[in-house]
């Protein structure tokens, strides 16, 4: 698993080396030195999310918004099949932009009011309305200005995050 170092030929010269620096590194010292080489592991992990949330709500919220920045999203929710809407960023109205999702992945044709307000709200951008299942349930993620990226990643990640 560890390579050339820890096969049985190699073991005498790693347990010299072990000597000198067992001395100097007390977690060593009480654990042994591949404990230390775990223990080292550990340390240098790190976070890759900036910012994290118990809140489900917020932490879809953060989810949209750190990956809508990087697509060049201008808006986008997370929405259900009835346009109510779970999380979403950006500057339109986010209640119809959720409301409109479900619409487009459902093929319905529009009525005129409706197309009224569709246009109050995209303002002559693209409009994506995807369908996405999360568990047993299927959402709409829906965004203007460009497609949402990763959408089967996003899938996992929504399921991750409602399941908390």
């Amino acid at each position: 698993m560890f390579g050339a170092p820890y096969e049985e030929g190699a073991r005498r010269a790693v347990r010299s080396r072990r000597a000198t620096s067992v001395k100097t590194d007390p977690f060593r010292r009480l654990f042994g030195a591949r404990a230390g080489l775990r223990h080292h592991a550990l340390m240098v992990s790190f976070e890759r999310r900036k910012s994290r949330s118990n809140n489900r709500l917020e932490a879809v919220r953060l989810y949209l918004e750190a990956n809508a920045e990087r697509a060049g999203v201008r808006a986008c929710v997370l929405s259900d099949e009835d346009g109510l809407l779970i999380g979403g960023v950006g500057d339109v109205d986010l209640d119809v932009l959720a409301a409109i999702g479900p619409v487009f992945v459902a093929g319905t044709p529009l009525r005129p009011s409706m197309e009224e307000r569709i246009d109050s709200v995209v303002k002559n951008h693209d409009l994506y309305a995807s369908a996405i299942n999360v568990g047993p349930n299927r959402l709409v993620l829906t965004s203007i200005g460009a497609r949402f990226p990763e959408q089967r990643r996003a899938e996992r990640a929504f399921e991750r995050i409602l399941a908390s």
